[in-house]
């Protein structure tokens, strides 16, 4: 197993074989982020939305930069490509499709996945994860704003 492989078929899109390749890699040292932020979107595109879920929740708690100061375009980002294939074709008005959008967005966009978040959170109110993510979100919006 390795990471380089895994990254290259991360590079092409295929997520499957990105995540078998990248999952030992992520067991040998759980606080590598950057592997961290490539197994959420791989997770994502295999339909393991809460193994996403718990690497997102713990990594936006621990260092959301990790996932924000991503630049879409330089870094080869999926996430673009990935939000517009689930604003187009994912049942909307669903949890997963909520926290799925919601964490794609935050690789380009934390404004918008605040949004899903918040309506996430309308959904599974009681969802302390959810809730976690929002202020994590929040307060990362409020710590990068501009004073005018």
């Amino acid at each position: 197993m390795s990471e380089m492989l895994g990254n290259h078929y991360f590079m092409a899109r295929k997520y499957p074989e990105a995540l078998l390749e990248l999952l030992p890699c992520f067991y040998d040292n759980p606080k590598n982020n950057f592997i961290k932020r490539k197994l959420i979107i791989c997770y994502t595109q295999v339909g393991k939305i809460n193994e996403a879920f718990d690497l997102f929740v713990d990594l936006v708690k621990g260092n959301i930069t990790a996932i924000t100061s991503i630049d879409p375009a330089k870094d080869d980002c999926p996430c673009p490509e990935l939000v517009n294939n689930i604003e187009k074709f994912a049942i909307p008005e669903t949890l997963d499709y909520y926290v799925l959008a919601g964490m794609l967005w935050l690789y380009c966009d934390p404004g918008h996945s605040l949004k899903y978040f918040e309506t996430a959170e309308r959904i599974s109110p009681e969802s302390k994860k959810i809730q976690d993510v929002i202020l994590s979100i929040k307060s990362f919006i409020k710590s990068h704003q501009t004073v005018s």
